[in-house]
């Protein structure tokens, strides 16, 4: 696979050196990662005046100069084609014939084409992509970048990516001298939207954002969308690199609040950490310390000296990787009050240090810092940052379980398990581009798995699908596809003995990507071809990660259920057995093993949600009290059909229901109905609520479940 990385205009150090800003960064880790697994990756980069090719990394890296890039790069004569371009598209608009349909679109593609955005950069980019027989391209969503690739990739008939993780491109943050020039500038972004194969977000939130700002500009986007960041690589910290930055800091019994970020108006807020270090009422004064560069930089000095706190505020100026992480080692908190960000690198590296966190409560920054689990998320005002900074210094118990739970992040931001998703969204949409479909791609989603804790509803959601989709298969319990995953994460995770009988871990991956293929294939002959597949399997949560990167195309539905009510309905089991006379391991009332089973089966999704932002979420609750709206938008979610209601569900039959008859409720059988939401009310003890509630906090925290009153007097315990 031969792919191209194109970045706007970046300084030399950023792209080749060891000081590199958030973009910067993510593309060299995507790319070294990408040419470590023997890609031919190449990376197109603007800066200064330069005009070289180089092989960094492993990375053939193109520089080329700036003035390649810029908006003015264009010819008078190319202006007057542009020009009459735009005059004859404006008379198509306005033709009501048959002419004037047809000459719209190609008036329109020679416009793009010949943008003077575009123009220069376009030559460079068409004579990388010829030479070195390009398959993908990857880009930015401003311009001229977006333009310029759209236009060489729809040439050479390739995919482009489109990463997006800024506003860079929004109209507000555009300055338009005309009508003529704001309209001119709607076409060429519109152009290279309608071209791009993909739209990689790196967070739920500028997805949300994007989709808003594509209605703004009535653009509908009908390309495949994905939320995937790419992660962060801690540098190796050597005991010269400490000791330089050991020379710029305090003593080391000062605490020390650290904050990462470029200096720039209205944007990273390190004003706030300086107006919080002034209304610190903490047992033991902490001084703060700014590593960053940027326009803004010698105005917070001066305003340090202002509000009388310069002999605590540090500005340690851009510093190298190495420095940062150094600085973050020492840092007994991190800080960060950005006002905008789409996935903060910083944040990340601070987290993978075991750093606890007090971030700005902006939608991306939640993403990553739970309030009150992780670390504190304040608003934008110096008392809450001073009030959460002082809060942290004061317990050292907090700062240690803070810093404990951050950590647990560091799967999120693997760059090489991210890397492996970037390249199998590459191939694929290389394959697509070529002609070549996945079994799991036709028609919509073909195929879709269920999976969730056991007792949350799996088999009930399983048998809405099955009922509502049109001539669905209907199958008993994945066992099977279960086990292979199993299998499959086990090998690799053995790859000093499986390595022996492949040539490549890619290999290894492309054998097991054929056995799941093979094994749909197989499921899909034995029905009409009109129909669904629905493969239910509780278990199958725990590799939704694997299962997202082998088969990218395939809905994936994640049952939730309050874990107290889970709880319940394993009490409820083994109460059952007791009366049958049979003994179980649920009638003894251990409920440690059954809560962290409920926590492992989640783990996974929590610890990538980034990635696995197309899983469908449905919560028993809501399924149970408005299962026609709830199993709409559930269908929405999976670009399925419509249902149509009302409908007599048709259950599995016995023989491939459960064996363990206790296993199965008084409600399976029948139609949806709220009567077990809330039973753990009258089933848990308090002690037993309480433990619940600690033992799945995180889960209950990210999937909308309040903690219950610890009052006695509202919580009917039973027996009581």
């Amino acid at each position: 696979m031969k792919v191209l990385f194109v970045s706007f205009y970046c300084p030399f150090d950023s792209v080749t050196g060891a000081i590199a800003a958030g973009a910067e960064m993510a593309m060299r880790s995507i790319s070294e990662s990408l040419a470590a697994r023997g890609h031919a990756v190449h990376y197109l980069s603007f800066c200064d005046q330069r005009h070289e090719d180089v092989l960094v990394n492993g990375v053939h890296l193109h520089l080329r100069p700036a003035e390649h890039a810029r908006p003015d790069s264009y010819t008078p004569s190319t202006e007057r084609v542009i020009a009459g371009l735009s005059k004859l598209e404006s008379r198509s608009k306005k033709g009501k014939g048959a002419l004037g349909g047809k000459l719209l679109p190609h008036v329109t593609q020679l416009r793009g084409r010949l943008s003077r955005h575009a123009w220069m950069y376009k030559q460079v980019l068409t004579e990388l992509v010829r030479e070195h027989q390009i398959d993908l391209i990857h880009c930015f969503s401003s311009l001229p970048d977006s333009l310029a690739c759209a236009i060489v990739a729809d040439r050479f008939n390739i995919p482009m990516v489109m990463r997006i993780g800024g506003r860079y491109w929004y109209l507000k943050y555009q300055s338009f001298k005309s009508d003529a020039a704001r309209s001119a500038y709607l076409d060429e972004i519109r152009y290279a939207f309608s071209r791009t194969a993909c739209f990689a977000y790196n967070s739920e939130f500028i997805r949300n954002e994007t989709r808003t700002m594509f209605e703004q500009i009535a653009f509908q986007p009908t390309s495949t969308e994905v939320v995937l960041d790419i992660g962060v690589v801690l540098p190796p910290l050597t005991a010269a690199g400490v000791a330089q930055l050991d020379e710029k800091l305090p003593a080391a019994d000062i605490p020390l609040v650290a904050c990462v970020g470029k200096f720039k108006k209205h944007s990273k807020r390190q004003d706030l950490l300086l107006h919080a270090l002034k209304h610190s009422t903490c047992i033991k004064p902490w001084h703060v310390v700014f590593a960053g560069g940027g326009p803004e930089l010698e105005a917070h000095r001066a305003l340090a000296e202002e509000l009388g706190v310069a002999d605590r505020a540090h500005f340690l100026g851009a510093l190298t990787r190495e420095e940062v992480l150094a600085l973050l080692k020492r840092a007994t908190i991190f800080a960060h009050p950005t006002e905008f960000e789409g996935s903060s690198k910083a944040l990340a590296e601070a987290m993978l240090c075991g750093k606890p966190i007090v971030a700005s409560a902006i939608p991306a920054n939640a993403e990553l810092v739970q309030d009150g689990i992780n670390g504190f998320l304040a608003q934008n005002a110096p008392e809450d940052f001073t009030a959460k900074i002082d809060r942290l210094l004061d317990s050292s118990e907090l700062r240690e379980r803070y810093a404990a739970k951050a950590i647990q992040q560091r799967k999120r931001f693997d760059v090489r398990q991210n890397a492996l998703r970037y390249e199998r969204l590459f191939k694929r949409l290389i394959a697509e581009k070529r002609g070549v479909r996945s079994v799991t791609r036709v028609e919509g989603r073909r195929v879709v798995f269920v999976a969730g804790a056991q007792r949350s509803g799996t088999t009930l959601i399983q048998t809405l699908l099955e009922n509502l989709l049109p001539a669905a298969t209907r199958l008993p319990e994945a066992h099977l596809v279960t086990d292979l995953f199993e299998r499959y994460e086990q090998r690799l995770a053995e790859w000093e003995k499986t390595g022996a009988f492949f040539s490549s871990q890619e290999a290894f991956e492309a054998y097991y990507r054929d056995s799941f293929q093979r094994l749909l294939a197989d499921i899909e002959r034995t029905s009409s071809p009109r129909s669904h597949v629905v493969l239910k399997d509780p278990s199958l949560a725990r590799f939704f990660p694997t299962l997202a990167d082998v088969l990218p195309d395939a809905g994936k539905v994640l049952v939730v259920r309050d874990p107290r009510d889970v709880l319940a309905s394993f009490i409820k089991i083994g109460q059952r057995d007791e009366h049958r006379g049979v003994g179980s391991k649920y009638s003894t009332r251990d409920i440690d093993p059954v809560l962290k089973k409920i926590v492992a089966t989640y783990r996974p999704y929590l610890d990538h949600q980034q990635t696995l932002s197309d899983v469908v979420i449905v919560r028993y609750e809501a399924v149970c009290q408005e299962p026609e709206a709830t199993m709409c938008e559930v269908f929405q979610a999976l670009r399925l059909p419509a249902p149509r209601w009302p409908v007599e569900l048709q259950w599995l039959p016995e023989g491939q229901r459960h064996l363990n008859r206790t296993w199965i409720t008084d409600l399976e059988g029948k139609a949806p109905s709220a009567e077990h939401v809330g039973d753990f009310r009258s089933v848990l003890t308090v002690d037993e609520i309480r433990r619940t509630e600690r033992i799945c906090g995180e889960v209950m925290a990210a999937f909308g479940y309040p903690p219950e009153s610890t009052s006695a007097k509202r919580i009917a315990v039973a027996g009581a």
